[in-house]
């Protein structure tokens, strides 16, 4: 059985996140991504992680963490 392991694409850019997914992807491990409240909620952020379909994702959707993640992720709200 393969280890998996989650990155965190916390970012509110879709091209970031396509780059992070392109230099993690391996045969060794199963990768999963895990996006934010912020990403989220920008105008392509659901549709964007609803199309990735190979890959494991967790959507970290709370608002009780740090305050500039709380902060941010009220502003992306």
């Amino acid at each position: 059985m393969k280890k998996k392991i989650f990155i965190a694409c916390d970012t509110t850019k879709p091209d970031i996140v396509k780059k992070i997914i392109n230099q993690t992807n391996t045969d060794k491990l199963v990768v999963g991504y895990k996006f934010g409240l912020e990403f989220f909620f920008t105008a392509i952020g659901r549709r964007f992680i609803s199309k990735l379909k190979k890959h494991e994702i967790f959507v970290d959707l709370k608002l009780n963490d740090i305050p500039n993640t709380c902060a941010a992720a009220i502003n992306a709200i």
